[in-house]
C-alpha cells in the first residue's frame, strides 16, 4: 500500500502538470463518474418505489444531493410518475421542491442510429418524443401557459427570489452583450426572447434590435418592459423556421437557452446564413451542451428535460460538444468558445461565417 501511494505521488508531481488541461477533464469526468453510484440499481428497489421515496425525502426536507447517482428511468410510465410527484412536490415545497425532485432523475434512451445526420436519426428522436409527450410534435406545442399579470413587472428569474439563479442570468447577459462583434446601434435579432432580459441590456447599450418569440404573452411583457425603459424595440410573433420570412440582415442573431427546442436544427442554420450581414455572427449562449452525453444529439435525459417533454409538450434537446461544433462547420461556420467561470449559463458560442 505504501509502494502504491509513492507511485501514484509521483505521477501526480511529474507527470500530472505536462497533462494538457482537456484531457485532465475527461480524465476527472471519467473517475468522478466511477466515483457515483446509481442510486436506483445499488438499492435493488423498482423505480416506483424509489420516485415515492425520493417524493417523501423532498417534502420532509431529507433529499441530500446525489452527485451525479440520480434515479434512472427508462419507461414513458416512469415519466409520467415523476411528473406526477413533481407536481406533489411543487404544492407542497414551491419551486424549490419542484426542482430538487425532478432534478433527481436522468432517463435512460435506447441507442439512436449511428449518423447524427441522417433522417433515420432524427425520426428516431421524434419517435422517441411522442412516446414521452404522448403526442405528435407541432411547433404550437413550444407555447407556455403563464399567468401574465402576476410576471409583468417581476418576470422569470427575479420572481423567484434566488439571488444566485438571478446571478446566473445577470452574468450571462453580460457574455452575450460582450459577444457581439459590432458596437452599437448595430443590427441585433434574439430568437426565443422569453421574458426579455438579455434583451433589455442589449437594447440599453444601445443596439437597434428585434426579438422573435412563438408565445405573444412573453412579447406583450417585453414591449412593455421596453416602453418603461422609453425605448423602441420590434416584436415579432414568429417560429424560428419563419425567418426566412424576413427580407433583411443582421449584425447578431442570439439565441440564449433556446436553440435546443428545434429538431430541425441544421436547416434552421442554413436559414439563418442568409440572415446575417457580412462579418456577423450568431452567438449562443446558456444551451445544454454536454460532450459526456452518450450520443451525439438527442433528447435531454435530465429530470428537467423529461419534465418539459411530458408536462408541457416542449421539445428539449441536448448536443454533445463535438456534434454541436461539426454542426456549425458544416453549416459553414467557424466557432469560438468562451466560458466564464462564475456562471454555468454564460459558456459561449460564437458562430462566424467563413470568409
Amino acid at each position: 500500500m505504501g509502494l502504491a501511494n509513492t507511485i501514484e505521488n509521483a505521477v501526480r508531481a511529474r507527470v500530472w502538470p505536462h497533462v494538457p488541461e482537456p484531457l485532465r477533464q475527461q480524465i476527472r469526468r471519467i473517475a468522478a463518474r466511477k466515483a457515483k453510484p446509481r442510486m436506483n440499481s445499488n438499492a435493488g428497489l423498482p423505480v416506483p418505489v424509489l420516485l415515492e421515496r425520493r417524493y417523501k425525502e423532498v417534502i420532509d426536507g431529507t433529499a441530500s444531493s446525489l452527485n451525479g447517482g440520480e434515479i434512472e428511468l427508462c419507461m414513458p410510465e416512469h415519466a409520467d410518475s415523476m411528473v406526477r410527484w413533481s407536481l406533489q412536490a411543487a404544492k407542497e415545497k414551491g419551486d424549490a421542491g419542484l426542482s430538487s425532485y425532478m432534478n433527481s432523475f436522468t432517463y435512460r434512451f435506447p441507442n439512436p442510429p449511428n449518423d447524427p445526420f441522417s433522417s433515420d436519426y432524427r425520426d428516431f428522436w421524434m419517435a422517441q418524443y411522442e412516446a414521452l409527450a404522448q403526442k405528435t410534435y407541432a411547433i404550437e406545442n413550444e407555447h407556455h401557459e403563464f399567468d401574465q399579470a402576476s410576471l409583468r413587472l417581476r418576470p422569470y428569474p427575479y420572481n423567484l427570489r434566488n439571488q444566485k439563479v438571478i446571478a446566473a442570468h445577470i452574468i450571462a447577459s453580460g457574455a452575450i452583450l460582450e459577444a457581439i462583434a459590432a458596437p452599437p446601434p448595430a443590427k441585433v435579432l434574439e430568437m426565443g426572447v422569453g421574458f426579455g432580459n438579455t434583451a433589455l441590456q442589449i437594447g440599453l447599450s444601445g443596439y437597434d434590435l428585434t426579438v422573435l418569440d412563438i408565445e405573444k404573452k412573453c412579447l406583450a411583457i417585453v414591449a412593455e418592459r421596453f416602453e418603461r425603459e422609453g425605448m423602441n424595440v420590434r416584436c415579432l410573433q414568429m417560429a424560428f423556421m419563419d425567418i426566412e420570412k424576413l427580407d433583411e440582415r443582421f449584425d447578431a442573431i442570439v439565441f440564449y437557452e433556446c436553440f435546443h427546442h428545434c429538431i430541425d436544427h441544421p436547416q434552421l442554420l442554413l436559414k439563418l446564413r442568409e440572415r446575417l450581414n457580412l462579418g456577423g455572427v450568431i452567438i449562443f449562449a446558456g444551451e445544454t451542451v454536454n460532450e459526456d452525453l452518450p450520443y451525439a444529439w438527442g433528447l435531454n435525459p435530465t429530470g428537467q428535460g423529461i419534465w418539459s417533454i411530458r408536462h408541457h409538450g416542449w421539445m428539449e434537446l441536448v448536443f454533445k460538444e463535438s456534434y454541436f461544433m461539426e454542426l456549425l462547420k458544416r453549416a459553414g461556420f467557424s466557432v469560438t468558445r468562451n466560458v466564464n467561470p462564475h456562471s454555468a449559463h454564460s459558456v459561449v458560442y460564437t458562430a462566424r461565417l467563413h470568409e
